[in-house]
């Protein structure tokens, strides 16, 4: 089991200040959930459910440093105010912190790279482990592709708990066609979902655009969205590699300490600590 940790993560810290909000309005006086509490349920849930031999999270670099704005300015640039406040912002980089250092002792593999995307990470460890079972877990768009590029990959909906199976279109050749707004990535102007759905339906459509409007929007957008095509696809497969020969533990005294530290309770969250105790 594959977890991107963010896309995880986010859902987390807003489940948690909804939970806090309606808490409020409801007059009840109650601390604000610990963030990583929920995620460890939300985690947790998945291993009881799908009984994995090892779960595996991927972390993104910070976003100013991904290797992608080379190929576009302004890849990703988004005004945290208007995505979330500054609230929600302390309350990430608390939970990614707590993540991290619980994790380390909670019998997982954590990958993080610089430079590197979660999506990229991840992409290089299903073709390390494509002889493996592999569950994804997260709602990023951009990891549909394993469907096409990893036979035995399965990517699990985390906002319905169901597999996606199948898509309409290739994911990548879609994106590529029509942009992506949230990730600053312009398409070829005027294709909206309706007329990239007919021109990847016919071959000569495909052919008559690139002649008409030119190959380089097509080349850059492949070469940002096509997780197979980064030029570190290889070197992110042998930090995979390494990665997973180093040895993984469970221990109860660290994992104490670290929910100290973080001002968790142990005790509190010790029954959602148990389904990790049986990973390898």
């Amino acid at each position: 089991m594959m977890i991107d940790a963010r896309n995880i993560m986010y859902r987390a810290v807003h489940a948690s200040r909804a939970d806090h909000e309606r808490s409020q309005l409801n007059g009840v006086r109650k601390p604000m959930k610990h963030p990583f509490v929920i995620m460890l349920r939300l985690i947790g849930g998945w291993v009881r459910d799908h009984r994995p031999g090892t779960v595996q999270i991927f972390w993104d670099a910070p976003r100013a440093t991904v290797w992608r704005h080379e190929l576009i300015e302004g890849y990703k640039k988004r005004d945290d105010d208007h995505h979330c406040n500054e609230g929600t912002v302390n309350d990430l980089a608390l939970t990614e912190a707590a993540a991290a250092d619980i994790f380390r002792y909670l019998n997982v593999r954590q990958f993080k790279k610089d430079r590197m995307e979660a999506d990229d990470l991840i992409y290089a460890a299903c073709r390390v482990q494509c002889t493996r079972e592999i569950i994804v877990c997260s709602s990023d768009k951009d990891l549909l592709q394993l469907l096409y590029a990893v036979p035995k990959a399965k990517i699990l909906n985390p906002d319905n708990g169901n597999f996606i199976t199948e898509t309409e279109h290739h994911p990548v050749w879609y994106k590529a066609l029509v942009g992506d707004t949230s990730d600053k990535i312009p398409g070829y102007d005027g294709i909206g979902p309706a007329r990239a759905a007919k021109i990847l339906g016919d071959p000569s459509k495909f052919v008559t655009l690139l002649e008409e409007r030119g190959k380089e929007t097509m080349v850059r957008n492949l070469r940002l969205i096509d997780l197979g095509m980064s030029p570190y696809v290889l070197q992110n497969q042998l930090y995979v590699g390494r990665a997973l020969a180093a040895k993984v533990q469970y221990d109860k005294r660290k994992l104490a300490e670290m929910c100290a530290k973080h001002k968790i309770n142990y005790h509190g969250v010790a029954e959602l600590l148990l389904p990790f105790r049986s990973l390898t």
